[in-house]
């Protein structure tokens, strides 16, 4: 009850420094992570599933809304066949799984083992039956890959540079391979994978060729893919090699873009995020309510 009493007065605060700017200090933020550690509930409700939270809430879903976005719900339909790369708890697969229903089927892939075990308690608590989650990471090749273990649950990540930071020694595996017996019914595919990006779609590139009716949402981050050994350039190239057309969703509009004009928005000591959707459709659906 006392600690019901604390996080609700806790929320206030956090929503007070949001409002004023000064939750932006390095400071003040990790000082607020702590807190937020210490009395965070051990789930939430979100989506209609109960979502169990990770043991710093790092993406904050006990004090603020999440929100997915809306070209999935426009997108993804009954029954369709729908790739998760770099899933973390659950978040996004749960909610595919909400989307595609009883005829269809999700495939899940979460590389950490802690974030894997969230995975796999959030999927099976929600009995997401048509969810197949995969203690692997997604690459250009199948085999063991070095995983760089971060600080914080969502900066895991696999790199093939020489860097020194931890590392743990995993699974991983290719599209084109795992789905080598059914590659054709693949419907969309989210990847979100730190920067390794260009690497999961090297290791797809049958699929995307092949599957003209394959949707795609990934994550773009001009720094993390120059860490990575394909740069932003190439990963751009890759996308187009499987003729998609290219868009950043911005206000709830489709800006069709290309290298150049992404290579405007950042430099060598700047860097930019975004999320691209990657289609060959011609009529694109309505996103604004």
């Amino acid at each position: 009850m006392i600690k019901n009493f604390k996080f609700e007065l806790y929320k206030k605060i956090f929503h007070f420094l949001c409002g004023s700017g000064i939750g932006n200090n390095t400071l003040i933020a990790k000082i607020n992570q702590n807190i937020r550690s210490n009395l965070k509930p051990e789930y939430v409700e979100m989506n209609n599933f109960r979502v169990y939270l990770d043991p710093t809430d790092h993406f904050g879903l006990s004090v603020k809304p999440y929100t997915l976005p809306k070209i999935y719900e426009k997108i993804i339909k009954t029954g369709d066949i729908v790739v998760d790369v770099g899933s973390n708890i659950g978040i996004h697969t749960m909610y595919f799984s909400k989307l595609v229903g009883d005829e269809g089927k999700v495939y899940s892939f979460e590389p950490e083992p802690n974030n894997f075990m969230l995975l796999k308690k959030n999927v099976e608590f929600n009995k997401c039956k048509n969810v197949i989650i995969e203690q692997k990471a997604v690459s250009n090749r199948t085999g063991k890959i070095k995983l760089s273990i971060s600080d914080s649950m969502a900066g895991h990540r696999i790199s093939n540079l020489d860097l020194d930071e931890t590392t743990i020694k995993i699974d991983c595996v290719s599209l084109d391979d795992y789905f080598k017996n059914n590659m054709h019914n693949i419907d969309f595919i989210k990847t979100d994978a730190e920067g390794f990006d260009g690497n999961v779609i090297q290791g797809a590139q049958k699929i995307l060729l092949e599957s003209k009716n394959l949707n795609m949402l990934t994550e773009f981050h001009s720094k993390l893919l120059k860490n990575s050994d394909i740069s932003p350039k190439e990963f751009i190239e890759l996308i187009k090699k499987c003729t998609f057309t290219i868009y950043e969703i911005m206000d709830d509009k489709f800006i069709e873009t290309t290298f150049v004009k992404l290579s405007e928005k950042f430099n060598d000591e700047t860097y930019y995020l975004t999320d691209l959707f990657c289609t060959h459709l011609e009529n694109l659906p309505i996103l604004s309510d």
